[in-house]
């Protein structure tokens, strides 16, 4: 701004030409969208970090819940397969922090694509679970999966809310990794443009100065030699006046 419009507080002069007063107006829409998604990588990477916090207290919850299950099971006799899906559950939630806490490290697609199967899988077991016939008829054991499930649902809306975060930093992050050569080149035309002004000025008065110099030495001689034309036209004068006298 102080740039395009000038600032006296500065000393900074407006633009003394047309061509750098638009180039400065091509910086300024390129720049337009950087505040704007800047504060909005700071605010999400700000929120992700207190996410984080939750995101394991979460998970020692839904871990808890399938150590619960388990013993449950093992009470009510169920058969081994049983037991070991919901072991399995265990499983796939620590793997789920593995490839999450990987992902928001590194944003490798791989550990992503790991992570969404993981919790795929730990869905589609639990939504079994809610619908098996042996299951239904065991009352204790049935409540636990119920309150899993609940759990389970408000677990996966918060996860996905951070990896949708996550994808929106990588996304300010890659649109500043794109945007700002564009913004610095600009900025560079602008600059030469300064710089070619501020050497045409300078040409401008050295040329005056040279110029200024050579009417000066015209200007001297002319005046020598009006003063000697003038001097010899005096004698003369004075001369002839003499010779009157004299006569």
């Amino acid at each position: 701004k102080s740039l395009q419009k000038g600032d006296q507080n500065l000393n900074i002069s407006p633009p003394p030409t047309m061509k750098i007063a638009q180039k400065l107006i091509e910086v300024s829409d390129i720049w337009k969208p950087f505040p704007i998604i800047v504060e909005a990588l700071k605010s999400n990477i700000i929120q992700i970090k207190k996410d984080k916090d939750l995101y394991m207290e979460h998970l020692n919850k839904l871990l808890d819940f399938s150590d619960q299950i388990v013993s449950q099971m093992v009470k009510d006799q169920l058969p081994h397969s049983y037991v070991n899906l919901s072991g399995r559950q265990r499983m796939l939630s620590q793997r789920m922090i593995l490839y999450f806490d990987r992902y928001l490290k590194t944003s490798n697609e791989n550990d992503y694509f790991q992570f969404n199967n993981a919790q795929k899988l730990y869905d589609v077991t639990i939504e079994n679970f809610l619908h098996d016939k042996m299951i239904l008829e065991k009352p204790e054991l049935l409540k636990l999966i119920e309150e899993n499930h609940i759990f389970w649902k408000g677990y996966q809306e918060f996860i996905n809310t951070m990896m949708d975060k996550e994808k929106e930093i990588n996304e300010y992050i890659t649109y500043i990794q794109e945007n700002n050569i564009n913004l610095l080149n600009t900025m560079d035309e602008a600059v030469w443009l300064y710089t070619d002004n501020s050497e045409s000025k300078i040409n401008f008065l050295k040329n005056f100065q040279y110029s200024a110099g050579i009417i000066a030495l015209l200007i001297m001689l002319y005046s020598y030699l009006l003063t000697k034309d003038l001097e010899t036209h005096i004698n003369m004068f004075v001369q002839k006046v003499k010779n009157l006298a004299s006569s």
